[in-house]
């Protein structure tokens, strides 16, 4: 197993930090964080094909409309965290800073998958 400098395997410290990730963001947000996560998961391809019946229906229109809604809680999210932000201590800000960033980064990501297939679909 490789070590690091302090001695800890990278390993170890991956799932330390996994396992940690739930407690330090709470329920609700994860919960968040899940759907937003599905929803990149499940992305269809950008082609504009929308498809009326089966799954495809789920994936095609229901997705795409589910997108924007957790794009919103994030940001909205983001911004609650940055107004919590202004009256706490450095540990709490600390970890507002940490959910703040984490939230960014789902939201760019989903809007790098989805805005091709939503332009695709309008255009």
């Amino acid at each position: 197993m490789a070590k690091t400098v302090a001695g800890v395997g990278w390993l170890d410290a991956l799932g330390a930090w996994v396992m940690a990730f739930p407690g330090r963001v709470g329920p609700l947000r994860m919960a968040m964080l899940i759907g937003a996560a599905l929803t990149l998961l499940l992305a269809p391809p950008a082609d504009g094909q929308l498809i009326h019946e089966g799954w495809g229906l789920f994936l095609t229109f229901i997705l795409p409309a589910m997108a924007p809604l957790f794009l919103a809680g994030l940001l909205l999210d983001c911004l609650m965290s940055l107004i919590y932000m202004s009256g706490q201590g450095r540990e709490e800000r600390a970890r507002l800073g940490f959910i703040i960033r984490v939230n960014l980064v789902m939201s760019a990501l989903l809007l790098l998958v989805w805005v091709p297939f939503i332009l695709a679909v309008l255009l």
